[in-house]
């Protein structure tokens, strides 16, 4: 490539770039290498790590070969190191990449660890942010700005981080999205095959799915029956349970599994050696079966925070499902803020999630008392709580419906799905049994 076609096409660095001070870290310096190396040897690898940025690279020299590559991908001009040489020493002409710097650079080639090395990159970067945050949060403390503002301040760079995904997808990607939906691959299934068949499939991956009833209704029950079977076809799980601990989940799902009520078990477990070990054997197969599926996180935190532990933990391993117990109970940065506005926050923060990585978000909800009001108990979707930005964000609106909970004249093992809200598909009710003493749909 002659000298004069290399400074045409050379990107210059992003304004405001700037490689951080003091000590050059060794590790900071691996990583890079094994990153920019195997790309040069490796170009079709690009895709791999799309989702780094210049402000990742700790050394100037790597940022702007970063920066090369990113831009000739993005102008689809593909490259090669030859080419990427070239338009990097058109800018550089008193520092260049020279031959032997750019052989160095591609004996640092790690297929396999390619992506390690950039998701390293991205936390380090995301260290720094935070640490730089902090450290202006103090300045700001010291001046008497009120605390409050500080943490909005802090939380600002907190709620930016880990949104590195790709918002611009090609035509071909879309297509093979629309090919799967129809194929049910892009649908999560509730382990109930009637309301299955309403719902395409079951859950949309994409999609923000609300499941609302009154309170010991069986909301829970119906969560944990759905990722019994996300678990069964090896599928990934975060559940925020912030209603209920992750040991009486497991514990229900022992009573189940064991076909003897909680209330036995805790009356007779100590008395009885035996039933004792058949609980305790039970938990440790539960837990087996769900290890490395299922991932709790019993911390309250903003919802702006919980995303952020959602995506962090989406980069260590895909999510399928995202269950959030119950989505009312959820606090967000602005602790003043009125229940309405704090409930579309948190409603709107779960649909960008579930679309931003592509995964199912279960989010269950609370109904308000007026159910309980009527004379026609059958829930419809204005008993969401604070509904109003709900009902506008879900994709999917399922309402739980007991009739015997409120007579007795009723069928107490009687229970209905109310598919109230099905952007894809049509609504209806769905009928299934409420096992009481077992706390269990079957």
């Amino acid at each position: 490539m002659k000298r004069n076609e290399a400074q045409k096409l050379s990107p210059p660095l992003p304004k405001g770039f700037s490689s951080p001070g003091g000590d050059t870290p060794f590790v900071m310096k691996s990583l890079e290498e094994v990153v920019i190396g195997t790309l040069l040897s490796y170009p079709d690898l690009y895709g791999t790590v799309d989702f780094l940025t210049v402000d990742d690279f700790f050394f100037r020299r790597h940022a702007h070969l970063w920066h090369i590559i990113s831009t000739l991908v993005r102008e689809s001009k593909g490259f090669s190191a030859q080419v990427v040489q070239s338009i990097y020493n058109a800018s550089n002409p008193e520092a260049p990449l020279t031959d032997s710097a750019l052989e160095y650079l591609r004996s640092r080639r790690d297929q396999q660890g390619l992506y390690q090395a950039a998701l390293m990159l991205k936390d380090a970067r995301d260290r720094r942010l935070v640490a730089s945050k902090l450290q202006e949060a103090l300045v700001m403390l010291e001046r008497g700005e009120m605390p409050q503002v500080v943490l909005n301040e802090v939380l600002k760079v907190q709620a930016s981080l880990y949104t590195w995904s790709e918002s611009l997808d090609p035509m071909d990607s879309v297509v093979e999205r629309a090919l799967q939906s129809l194929r049910g691959v892009r649908y999560l299934p509730t382990g109930v095959r009637a309301l299955d068949e309403i719902l395409s499939g079951g859950l949309p991956r994409g999609g923000l799915s609300v499941f609302g009833a009154r309170p010991s209704m069986g909301k829970t029950s119906f969560a944990r029956k759905v990722v019994r079977q996300v678990v069964a076809q090896e599928g990934y799980v975060y559940w925020a349970s912030f209603d209920q601990r992750a040991e009486q989940i497991l514990l229900l799902e022992a009573s189940r599994e064991l076909g003897v009520p909680m209330d036995t078990i805790r009356r007779y477990a100590e008395e009885d050696r035996g039933l004792a070990e058949e609980v305790e054997n039970t938990l440790r197969r539960i837990a087996d079966r769900w290890r490395g599926h299922v991932t709790f996180d019993e911390a309250i935190a903003p919802v702006e925070v919980l995303a952020q532990r959602i995506r962090r933990q989406h980069r260590k391993r895909p999510l399928d499902l995202v269950v959030v117990d119950y989505l009312q109970f959820i606090p967000v940065a602005n602790a003043k803020a009125p229940d309405i506005e704090r409930v579309s926050q948190v409603s709107r923060t779960l649909k960008s999630l579930a679309m931003e990585l592509d995964i199912a978000v279960f989010a269950l909800a609370q109904l308000s008392r007026e159910v309980e009001r009527r004379i026609n108990k059958m829930p419809v979707n204005s008993d969401l709580r604070d509904s109003g930005q709900v009902e506008q964000d879900a994709d999917l609106i399922l309402l739980l419906h007991r009739p015997g909970y409120y007579s007795e004249e009723e069928d107490p093992e009687l229970a209905k799905i109310i598919v109230s809200k099905n952007k894809m598909g049509p609504t209806g009710v769905v009928a299934l049994r409420w096992n009481a003493s077992l706390a269990d749909y079957e």
